[in-house]
C-alpha cells in the first residue's frame, strides 16, 4: 500500500503542478490581455486628445476669422459714419435774407454784428435775441440780459 500512496502522492503532485502551471499560464494570458487593453485605451486617449486639440485649433481659427470680419464690418460702418459726418460738416450754414421795401438784409450777418458789438464789452455770450427793424435799418439785441443795437 505504501507504493500506491507514493504513486498517488506523485500523481497528486503532478496534477497540482499542472494545475499551478495552468493557473500561471492563464495569469500570463490575462496579464497580456490587460496589457493589450491598456495599450488600446492609451492609444484611444491619445487619439481623442489629438482630435480635441485639432478641434480647439479649428474653433480658434473660426473665432479669429469671425472677429476679423466683425472688426472689418465695424471699421466699414465707422468709415461710413465719419463720411456722413464729414458731408454734414461741409454743408454750409443756411443763409437767411430778409427782403423789405426792395432791400435785402442778411440776418446771419446782423446776428454776427450784434454778437461782435456785445463781445467788445463782455468775453462770451450765453444767450442772445436779435430784433430786426428794417424800417430803421437797425437791429436791437438782448445779450445775457444787456440791451444794445447795431446799424445795418
Amino acid at each position: 500500500m505504501s507504493s500506491k500512496v507514493k504513486t498517488s502522492t506523485k500523481k497528486v503532485e503532478a496534477d497540482l503542478t499542472a494545475t499551478v502551471r495552468d493557473i500561471l499560464d492563464a495569469g500570463k494570458e490575462d496579464s497580456k490581455k490587460v496589457a493589450e487593453e491598456v495599450k488600446k485605451a492609451t492609444e484611444e486617449v491619445k487619439s481623442n486628445a489629438t482630435k480635441a486639440v485639432s478641434d480647439a485649433k479649428t474653433i480658434a481659427k473660426k473665432a479669429s476669422s469671425a472677429a476679423k470680419k466683425t472688426t472689418s464690418k465695424a471699421s466699414s460702418a465707422a468709415k461710413k459714419t465719419v463720411s456722413k459726418a464729414a458731408e454734414k460738416a461741409t454743408v454750409s450754414e443756411p443763409k437767411v435774407v430778409l427782403q423789405y421795401e426792395g432791400n435785402d438784409f442778411d440776418l446771419n450777418k446782423i446776428l454776427e454784428d450784434a454778437k461782435k458789438a456785445y463781445s467788445k464789452s463782455k468775453k462770451s455770450i450765453k444767450e442772445v435775441t436779435v430784433y430786426v427793424k428794417p424800417e430803421d435799418h437797425k437791429a436791437y439785441y438782448v445779450a445775457d440780459g444787456n440791451l444794445g443795437s447795431v446799424d445795418f
